[in-house]
Parts: structure tokens; sequence; C-alpha cells
């Protein structure tokens, strides 16, 4: 019976350390961002960033691409990763640049691994680097 609770015992704390291993924590600064692995957040915006369509609002961007962190060395990545304002003409441009694809190893993480999404007068627009120079150009 002994040799039972104890095997019983042994099994839960491995299953609660297995379990906690895979848990996304939420801030308790009670902001309300997930703190999620950095594999996890290029995962996430990957799969996030196929639902942006043009029209969409900033606020439905920002909704379907959540608001996840992730640490990276000593420093906390957000989404958006960045963010550029600007105007051409009058006409207000916005774009939010969230990372997508992996940074080399023991290099800095540049805009160029991220995907923009460009926002004209707070609505989207187009996705992309091709879509951000047509912005920057006044051609979108």
């Amino acid at each position: 019976m002994l040799r039972r609770n104890a095997f019983a015992l042994v099994t839960c704390m491995v299953s609660l350390l297995l379990l906690s291993a895979c848990h996304t924590s939420v801030d308790s600064s009670g902001d309300g961002v997930k703190r999620i692995s950095y594999a996890t957040l290029l995962s996430e915006n990957q799969r996030n960033i196929l639902k942006i369509l043009p029209g969409q609002t900033k606020q439905q961007v920002m909704d379907i691409m959540g608001s996840s962190s992730a640490q990276v060395k000593s420093t906390f990545i957000t989404n958006p990763f960045k963010q550029e304002f600007f105007s051409v003409d009058k006409v207000g441009y916005e774009i939010l640049y969230y990372l997508t694809r992996r940074y080399p190893a023991y290099t800095a993480i540049k805009v160029s691994q991220a995907t923009a999404i460009v926002l004209k007068n707070g609505k989207v627009v187009g996705l992309g680097e091709e879509a951000v120079q047509k912005a920057k150009s006044g051609s979108l």
C-alpha cells in the first residue's frame, strides 16, 4: 500500500512538472500580456498574420495578433515588435511590424525578420515590404 501511494505521489509530481514546463504565464504586474517563448511568439505571429485582411481596423489587427511577449536574452520582445508613423500628401500611415522569422544566434533582432502590416487612415491596406515601399512613395 505504501509503495502504491509513493508511486502515485511521484507520478503526480512528474505530471505537474511536465505541465508547468509547458505552461504559458501571464505577467504578475497585471498588464495582461502573455509571456511565451520566442519560438511560440514567431509561430503564433505566422499563423495569425494569415487572418489579416484589407479594410480591417487597427483594433481588429491588434486583437487578432495578440499582445504576447517573449524574453530573448535580457530583454522582452512584444507584439507589435515595432511601429512606424508617417504621412504622405496629408494621408496618415502606420506600419505595425510583427516578428515572423527567427534571427541568427548572437545577432540583434532586425525589422527584416518581421512582417509589416500597413494601415492607411487606421485601416489595413497591405502586408509586407512591397506594401511599405508603396505607402512611402504615396502609391498605396
